[in-house]
C-alpha cells in the first residue's frame, strides 16, 4: 500500500467568501501549485482522474509493486510499465496530484507488517521467500521473530 500525505491549498484571507457571494467563486486556481515539467502522458492521466481520491485509487489499483530501494525508474517510466518500487510509485503519485493543483509531499519511514501481509504483498508462497524479495532487492528491513518464527517485518518505505 502507499500513501502520501496531500495538503489541498485552503482559501487564503483574501478569498473567503462573503455571504453575496456565489459558492465556489473563490476556489484556488490549479495554476496555483507549482508543478514544474509535467510529462503529457502524465498529465493527460491526471487530467483523466477526477480527484485526489481517484488520483490514489489509480495509483493503488494500476501500478504493480516492484521491490528494490530508492528511485529506480522515475515518473514517467512507472507510468507507462505500470509498475514501479514504492519510491517511484510515490513519485508518480505526487507528480499525478500535483499535475491536478494538489501540492503534495513525500513521506519516509518504516512500517511493520504481519508475516502474512508481506506474503500477501510479495506474492510468494512463504515468508521465508518474502524476505529473500525484500533481501535481493535490496530493500532495508528487519525480521521481528515469534513464537513459530517471522512474525512480522519492518520494512523502510517511501510514501
Amino acid at each position: 500500500m502507499i500513501g502520501v500525505e496531500l495538503h489541498v491549498p485552503g482559501p487564503s484571507s483574501g478569498q473567503l467568501q462573503s455571504a453575496e457571494e456565489p459558492a465556489g467563486a473563490q476556489e484556488p486556481a490549479a495554476s496555483a501549485t507549482p508543478v514544474g515539467n509535467v510529462p503529457a502522458a502524465i498529465k493527460a492521466a491526471a487530467d483523466a482522474l477526477a480527484g485526489p481520491v481517484e488520483v490514489y485509487d489509480y495509483v493503488r489499483q494500476a501500478i504493480r509493486p516492484e521491490y528494490s530501494h530508492g528511485a529506480m525508474k522515475g515518473p514517467l517510466q512507472t507510468y507507462l510499465e505500470q509498475a514501479g518500487n514504492d519510491a517511484d510509485t510515490a513519485t508518480l503519485l505526487v507528480m499525478l496530484m500535483r499535475a491536478k493543483g494538489f501540492e503534495a509531499r513525500y513521506v519516509r519511514g518504516t512500517a511493520q507488517v504481519s508475516a502474512a501481509a508481506l506474503v500477501a504483498h510479495t506474492g510468494t508462497a512463504g515468508v521465508e521467500q518474502a524476505v529473500r524479495v525484500l533481501e535481493r532487492g535490496g530493500v532495508p528491513h528487519e525480521v521481528v521473530l515469534g513464537d513459530g518464527g517471522v512474525a512480522s517485518v519492518k520494512w523502510e518505505r517511501t510514501w
